[in-house]
């Protein structure tokens, strides 16, 4: 966890409280001291909503915990919407939506109210919006610009379908958020205009044409097929789990239902990797898990025992990339 700095620290104690009035006070102040929204957003809220989420990893904070805190943070935004003032000159109309399936807003409202302090004239369509109701509401109301916000790869799938809706409608469509990574690979792959990111050019970006003649990468037919064979092979590697790990005998209903859910995430998390052409995104993901499993007490070695499992069960099932990738996985060696 990276140290916070104290205007961050002091909102995190107030936001894990629930409280967003002392916290809406709180970032006022720094406003009426002359930091301006951009600064709040990224060197306060954002820090806090990364910290927040790695108390959770870190089992230091419950859900209730993260829900709390980041109630607080959306109140805060909306706060500070109220005292932005008008700037000098509008840049133009832009529509920011998170990617079907993904249901993190807060990164898109920080986004939409950077944008805002930025000139634009923002409308916020909120989480999961289905890539056909974005194209509907982009056609009659024609923005310049589309941002689509992705935090979770697992719904980068998503985000490709609503780059392509609104690519048919001439529209340049940016990728922003955690998902696409630190370059614009992922966002160009997946048919967007452009990326927005910390190494990236905002004026650039939002000055990107539409993608329309560039067709995202086309799925391969390993993830399709495993997509689609998701809910059996979870089947699957649940058994042969309770075969092959004798501890799985003595597990609690809530611990038998966490490694179910355990189980579909890797599988669904293989077909977005082989989606995308993309490794790191299993990888990164395997990692991420091994953390927050070794802080809840789970030794690393069941881990590592249930990839090679579920390495055996879709090689079985000829899925030859998803067995490689968690072949690779293992030999790599889960984090200790």
């Amino acid at each position: 966890m990276t140290p916070l700095g104290p205007e961050a620290a002091e909102l995190l104690g107030v936001a894990r409280r629930g409280q967003p009035r002392p916290a809406i006070e709180l970032v006022l102040a720094l406003r009426s001291r002359g930091l301006e929204t951009d600064a709040i957003i990224t060197d306060v809220l954002a820090p806090v909503q990364v910290e927040v989420g790695d108390r959770w990893a870190a089992n230091l904070w419950s859900t209730a915990d993260e829900h709390a805190s980041t109630a607080v943070v959306d109140g805060v935004l909306g706060a500070l919407a109220l005292q932005e003032r008008a700037p000098d000159a509008w840049r133009g109309t832009a529509l920011v939506a998170c990617a079907e399936g993904e249901h993190h807003t807060t990164p898109a409202r920080m986004g939409a109210q950077l944008l805002r302090s930025e000139g634009w004239d923002v409308t916020f369509l909120g989480g999961s919006l289905p890539a056909d109701d974005l194209q509907r509401y982009a056609a009659v109301t024609e923005p310049d610009v589309v941002v689509i916000s992705c935090t979770v790869p697992l719904f980068l799938g998503g985000a490709r379908r609503c780059f392509a809706a609104v690519a048919e409608l001439g529209l340049p469509a940016l990728a922003a958020g955690a998902a696409f990574g630190s370059d614009d690979v992922r966002a160009r792959r997946l048919g967007a205009s452009g990326w927005i990111g910390p190494t990236a050019d905002l004026g650039a970006a939002l000055a990107a044409p539409p993608a329309r003649e560039r067709s995202p990468a086309p799925s391969p037919p390993e993830a399709f097929a495993l997509e689609l064979a998701t809910e059996e092979l979870q089947r699957s590697c649940l058994s042969a789990m309770a075969e092959r790990l004798p501890a799985m005998a003595t597990y609690s209903p809530a611990q038998l239902a966490s490694t179910r859910t355990d189980v579909g995430y890797i599988l669904s998390y293989l077909v977005t990797s082989i989606d995308l052409g993309d490794d790191g995104i299993f990888t990164a993901f395997v990692e991420w898990l091994a953390h927050v499993l070794a802080t809840r007490g789970v030794p690393p070695v069941v881990l590592d025992r249930s990839l090679d499992i579920i390495g055996d069960v879709v090689a079985e099932a000829g899925m030859t990339e998803a067995a490689r990738l968690c072949a690779t996985q293992r030999a790599a060696g889960t984090p200790r």
